[in-house]
């Protein structure tokens, strides 16, 4: 479960804004499939950020909808091209259901995560 006092950060830059979330919390909500190819993927830290139309629209409402309270964020405006813009797209991330377990992998095939598959 997710940890309700949490407080997310949203990173824009001069043209766009994504916010920053855990793998956990895509899986938390059950949206790890549902997330375009217009967030990023960062396999180091084990982060995504969800770009502000589509996908941060989806994970505040779920995250309404699961826990019937409003996502808090705070905003980090540093950029004029946010280095975001250079993480590889979520979506060319694969998502193996393999053994009761889901497996991220990133671009280059390499392990990101492995969870339980919920039942």
């Amino acid at each position: 479960m997710m940890n309700l006092d949490k407080v997310f950060t949203k990173h824009d830059d001069a043209a766009h804004g994504w916010l920053e979330v855990s793998i956990e919390d895509l899986i938390d909500l059950n949206i790890q499939d549902k997330i375009s190819d217009f967030s990023y993927i960062d396999s180091i830290e084990k982060l995504i950020y969800l770009e502000e139309d589509v996908d941060m629209t989806l994970f505040m409402k779920s995250y309404k909808d699961k826990y019937n309270k409003e996502l808090m964020f705070v905003i980090e405006n540093n950029f004029e091209i946010h280095p975001i813009r250079n993480l590889p797209c979520y979506i060319n991330c694969q998502i193996i259901d393999k053994d009761n377990h889901i497996v991220i992998k990133d671009h280059m095939n390499c392990l990101v995560y492995s969870f339980p598959k919920k039942v």
